[in-house]
């Protein structure tokens, strides 16, 4: 099964983001938007796993190093992947949080790979975010949208979710497998 590590975000700020997504969808078809089911942080990427393999997660996840109480964010702002030129990707940063945020899949990384799980290699640095978009054609068009993320939303995350990805020709739905809840 596919499998990923995230932060899951809370009701407020999914509501928010839903108004940037329906904005971005009436000012390009080039974009295609991510439901607001599926709007989190991703901390790691496991891709496909076997049962075995994701069952053996479960105490891994419980390791004191992943133990932590909420994480106090806030996100908002305009990004985009490349950073430059036509975007693959549209994106809302994490903007209060991140280094607790980035300590935390540092430690994800830490307990998984301490205990045997193979990871790959990522070729940049972990930029905590939120993806909204993206093109449907490889490298979209520029697209006016700035005054949609002319936002700051507050909230706290909570939780880190084991999720399952579920492939469907409307879009991916995720399943949690697995909660670890912040003190």
């Amino acid at each position: 099964m596919r499998v990923f590590l995230a932060l899951p975000l809370p009701a407020v700020v999914v509501d928010r983001l839903r108004e940037v997504t329906e904005g971005l969808r009436t000012r390009t078809r080039d974009l295609k938007v991510v439901r607001p089911e599926g709007l989190h942080i991703t901390l790691v990427f496991l891709g496909e796993r076997s049962d075995e393999e994701v069952a053996a997660l479960t105490p891994l996840l419980a390791a004191p190093e992943l133990a932590r109480g909420p994480i106090q964010a806030s996100l908002g702002g305009y990004g985009q992947f490349p950073p430059s030129g036509s975007p693959r990707v549209i994106f809302t940063p994490l903007r209060e949080g991140n280094r607790e945020t980035c300590a935390l899949q540092a430690d994800l990384v830490a307990v998984l790979r301490g205990g045997g799980v193979l990871l790959q290699e990522e070729n940049r640095p972990f930029s905590p975010h939120v993806t909204l978009a993206r093109s449907r054609v490889g490298r979209g068009e520029a697209v006016a949208c700035g005054d949609l993320f002319a936002f700051e939303q507050r909230f706290n995350f909570d939780r880190l979710v084991l999720f399952q990805s579920v492939l469907k020709p409307q879009g991916a739905e995720y399943r949690p497998l697995q909660t670890v809840a912040f003190r």
